[in-house]
């Protein structure tokens, strides 16, 4: 009998030895906000997470800024190439529930045709954009109401290959008791799986990210430019197409004409390579800072304000949300990689290039030494940055 005892109180402590060790794997907290949304919460902040993507009624629809300059359209994303600043109006953004008289009105504004017109309905939009956004994409994963408020739950998708303007709006028709509409950002499950276990959308154990620059030309009189590239890697994607080597007409404000009448702002090219980079000196650099740090750091380095918007803008949105980034601007370590031949030879040359990583905490670095060149002459621009990741 004592036995039997012994045997049922040994059994009660496996037991609640169990439920304590399953209670501390369950990780953060996740609750539903519905089958195709829940709540993470994890290193002190909260995000939503897609589950499934919304299969309710809605329209996606993508605006030029500049329609008549190229552009091409793929699945739900268009890519328009523009050069002008300023292209996307303040008052273009709404997170807001239209009539369908207003959201007519609002349309045309745009040279939209409407994606609805019901007049017993109304609709909420939520539309956005940047300039030298080259590319939109949007997953909508969900719409809840919440008393005369409509949330809608989303996922943009931003890409820069080119200095380029787009944007995206998107309607959902809702109840005309609907006074309001609020915009959700959600991360999908790859996402949030590394929010969790590093708290950044970025896998740092993944291998360095390719490289991606950009290439302008500045000559003093329109010029027919040679410009060939002796990269040690293995390009990946280039635009005007590399072929043999780029050959344009280049005009003193930069613009890019190759001979089949195509106009650019400058070169892109983008590869995977095996560099070594040099964190021997550097910044260590508060996500929220950057914006602020760059704009600093890429005027010493002699870049252009123009030059410089692209720049942040094509970085920004996978370093600010870091808790920190460790930064530095290479030289021969990348340069030795990628020599540039140009013909007619530049009078300047300026080769931008930033190697970062993304840190959960601050880490100490020798501060580097920036240098201020002189523009002068035919001056040639080149900007990029590779992601390291630890592997």
């Amino acid at each position: 009998m004592m036995a039997n005892k012994n045997q049922i109180r040994c059994a009660a402590v496996l037991l609640l030895l169990a439920l304590l060790l399953s209670a501390c794997q369950k990780g953060p907290e996740q609750t539903a906000v519905s089958e195709h949304v829940h709540v993470l919460e994890t290193h002190g902040k909260t995000y939503y997470v897609m589950d499934e993507p919304y299969d309710g009624e809605y329209s996606v629809q993508l605006v030029s800024f500049c329609p008549e300059l190229p552009q091409w359209r793929a699945d739900d994303t268009v890519y328009v190439a523009v050069e002008e600043e300023g292209l996307v109006p303040e008052d273009f953004a709404r997170q807001t529930v239209m009539s369908a008289a207003e959201y007519a009105d609002y349309c045309s504004a745009w040279g939209m045709e409407p994606a609805y017109t019901d007049p017993n309905l109304a609709y909420a939009v939520i539309a956005g954009g940047e300039n030298y956004l080259a590319a939109v994409g949007v997953e909508l994963a969900d719409v809840q109401t919440e008393d005369s408020l409509v949330k809608v739950y989303l996922r943009d998708r931003f890409h820069n290959p080119n200095p380029q303007s787009s944007g995206f709006v998107v309607t959902v028709p809702v109840d005309p008791a609907m006074q309001a509409a609020e915009l959700v950002p959600v991360c999908n499950a790859e996402e949030a799986k590394n929010l969790q276990k590093y708290g950044t959308p970025y896998d740092p154990n993944e291998t360095a990210a390719p490289e991606k620059p950009v290439i302008y030309l500045y000559p003093e009189t329109e010029t027919e430019v040679r410009v060939l590239l002796d990269y040690d890697g293995e390009l990946t994607c280039t635009y005007p197409a590399y072929r043999d080597g780029w050959s344009v007409t280049a005009q003193p404000d930069g613009t890019l004409t190759d001979k089949d009448g195509m106009v650019y702002s400058y070169l892109y090219w983008e590869g995977q390579g095996a560099a070594d980079y040099d964190f021997s000196t550097g910044f260590c650099v508060r996500g929220e800072d950057t914006a602020a740090f760059l704009e600093q750091a890429l005027a010493q380095l002699g870049l252009s304000r123009r030059e410089a918007n692209e720049f942040i803008v094509y970085w920004l949105t996978r370093m600010e949300a870091n808790p920190w980034n460790l930064i530095s601007f290479q030289t021969s370590a990348y340069t030795d990689h990628a020599p540039l031949e140009i013909t007619p030879a530049p009078d300047t040359v300026i080769r931008v290039f930033m190697a970062w990583k993304p840190l959960p905490s601050c880490v100490q670095i020798e501060a580097q030494t920036l240098q201020t060149p002189e523009r002068s002459g035919f001056t040639v621009v080149e900007w990029g940055g590779a992601e390291i990741k630890d592997e």
